[in-house]
């Protein structure tokens, strides 16, 4: 049987859910859930990287640019669920 995640809320949980199905969302009309979500690891920023024409998450993006150039080549335009969101939702 799975263990409960202390900061897990049914909140927290139906935001990765719904990030996990759709894959990058605003999080607008969600109060604090989005912040608390990438506070705990579990979701990022996604950028729209106009370098390559794709959409990342912030880790791969920042990894891709140095930090001084990265906001000429990106654009937030959303967060995504990251590998320790969709972990904690398994442990559920």
């Amino acid at each position: 049987m799975a263990h409960a995640l202390p900061n897990m809320t049914a909140l927290r949980r139906d935001w990765l859910q719904h990030l996990a199905r759709v894959g990058v969302d605003s999080g607008e009309g969600q109060g604090r859930v989005p912040c608390d979500c990438k506070r705990l690891g579990w979701t990022e920023w996604a950028y729209h990287d106009t370098a390559r024409g794709d959409v990342v998450g912030q880790a791969e993006f920042l990894a891709r640019h140095e930090r001084g150039s990265a906001l000429r080549y990106g654009k937030i335009v959303g967060e995504q669920i990251t590998d320790a969101g969709r972990a904690a939702m398994r442990d559920l």
